[in-house]
């Protein structure tokens, strides 16, 4: 136990700590404070069983401390030490719900006599609190096992409950209600489960208690408290207390939570009333927080226009694709509808057509993914929204780049083969052709063999022999004039890789064509 004594008058507070056997008082620790700021300061470095306060202290009074006390750390008992014996300070006192006030000078064993009193008083509600939190603690315990169908039947819960003071019969009505903790290990990091459940009953205690509502909460999972309350009426939990409860989670524990409330039910369709919960709870993909009755939840169809959308991937407007699916699925996450199997059907039908465009575009279904965007994360997509939109986002990126900058690509290719058929009869080499499309000459090779699937050079080669074998089958131009006409003015070196590519020399291929030679 912890005492703390409090007086602006140093030789008064030492004299009272000097003064008396604390051992006898099963008094562990005796605390002297000369203000009110002081004291504050004490009591919030350790826990005060018991506090002797002087009343007439500078800057602020033990009224006024005593005050801050009560609504800090209600448990406290406090007594007062005045030598006024005025009555506007005994009836503030009692008002704040002091233990005992002690007019000075007082015997050291009026003192005594009233410490002793108030720290009795304080193990004897201690106890009880402990007594009230066990129950409470079974009771809990008795509740998830009943709802998790664990060694209960209905007539087992009732008894069993009753054995803990709660007089509940099948006919009692209960309010549902499903807390879903969204950020568990960020928010409540180090906690453990009873904590957090401690701390929830504590909340949901000083807002419904007052209301005529008893409480039973029981931890589902780590991020899931079915909660079911009750009172004397058929009445559900008003909104706006379930409002302000997870205003309080939110603003004084830091937890992104929802709701779930469920209409009143019998002993025996509780466990169902639960599970409902849970169901809605898992079907906010969107992981939405906020109050949520289940009968505000509307069922929607998913409607995407699938050909639409596949029109503008394949022409690489992976961007506008990813803008308009999410506008459809926020949309309904909003109303509340967005489900679990809304994310699984969007999550089949987009990967179709997804991976359609990528096979268009000659690129293997496993190729599409990287470190950067796993294989692993795109099975988990429909998991959740913010997950779905990850994949969106990665696709969207794949298309623009990979699909536009194709389209891209098959635009230079052909600007660059109007270019060499422009200029046929010209030595062209790979720099002339790079200067022309403002390219670097290996990029260029690079591109032009993936989309041409030959060389940049053995397609000119082509290209000059294809018109040189138009040439020579539909004109009297003499072979050195065709060779000239295509860009070769060696002779000898324009035979030589007209034979390589058609097999055969120029006059044999214009005999073959039936021209004379």
């Amino acid at each position: 136990m912890n005492v703390l004594i409090v007086d602006d008058q140093m030789d008064v507070a030492e004299g009272i700590a000097q003064g008396i056997d604390w051992k006898l008082l099963n008094v562990g620790h005796v605390y002297t404070a000369y203000s009110a700021a002081d004291a504050r300061m004490i009591f919030d470095a350790v826990m005060i069983q018991a506090l002797l306060c002087d009343i007439e202290m500078p800057e602020e009074n033990g009224i006024e401390l005593t005050r801050w006390v009560t609504q800090k750390y209600p448990y406290t008992k406090c007594i007062f030490l005045t030598s006024h014996a005025e009555f506007g300070y005994a009836q503030e006192a009692l008002k704040l719900g002091s233990f005992d006030y002690i007019l000075q000078p007082a015997p050291y064993e009026e003192i005594v006599t009233a410490i002793k009193h108030a720290l009795e008083s304080f193990e004897e509600e201690e106890n009880g609190r402990h007594l009230k939190q066990r129950k409470n603690d079974i009771a809990c315990s008795t509740l998830r096992d009943f709802l998790l169908n664990i060694d209960y039947n209905v007539e087992s819960f009732i008894k069993n409950m009753k054995r803990l003071g709660f007089g509940i019969d099948r006919h009692t009505q209960y309010g549902p209600m499903l807390i879903h903790i969204h950020n568990r290990e960020e928010a409540f990091e180090g906690w453990d489960g009873s904590l957090l459940q401690y701390a929830l009953n504590n909340i949901l205690a000083e807002l419904l208690q007052p209301l005529g509502y008893s409480i039973l909460i029981a931890p589902m999972d780590e991020n899931h408290y079915a909660i079911a309350t009750f009172s004397d009426g058929p009445t559900v939990v008003p909104k706006e207390t379930v409002d302000l409860f997870l205003r309080a989670l939110q603003e004084s524990l830091g937890g992104k939570a929802s709701i779930y409330v469920g209409s009143l039910v019998e002993i025996d369709s509780l466990s169902e009333g639960i599970q409902k919960l849970q169901f809605w709870a898992r079907n906010n993909v969107a992981r939405s927080q906020g109050v949520f009755q289940i009968h505000s939840m509307p069922g929607q169809t998913l409607e995407m226009n699938i050909s639409h959308w596949g029109q503008l991937m394949s022409d690489g407007y992976g961007v506008a694709v990813c803008l308009d699916a999410k506008r459809l699925l926020q949309g309904l996450a909003d109303s509340g509808a967005l489900s679990v199997r809304h994310l699984q059907i969007f999550h089949q039908e987009f990967s179709q057509l997804f991976f359609a465009v990528a096979c268009k575009g000659n690129t293997p279904v496993q190729d599409v993914f990287s470190d950067t965007y796993t294989f692993q994360a795109y099975m988990q997509a429909h998991e959740s929204l913010e997950q779905m939109y990850e994949f969106l986002d990665y696709a969207a990126a794949w298309v623009e780049k990979e699909i536009k900058g194709e389209q891209k690509a098959k635009n230079q290719i052909e600007k660059i083969v109007e270019f060499i058929h422009a200029n046929l009869d010209r030595e062209l080499s790979r720099q002339d052709v790079a200067e022309y499309a403002y390219l670097n000459p290996t990029y260029l090779s690079r591109m032009f063999k993936k989309e041409m699937g030959c060389s940049l050079n053995q397609f000119i080669t082509n290209e000059k022999i294809k018109l040189a074998q138009t040439l020579l089958g539909s004109t009297a131009m003499p072979v050195s004039a065709v060779a000239l006409k295509v860009g070769y003015t060696n002779f000898a070196y324009f035979a030589q890789i007209f034979k390589r590519v058609t097999g055969m020399t120029p006059n044999a291929y214009r005999h073959s064509q039936g021209k004379p030679q």
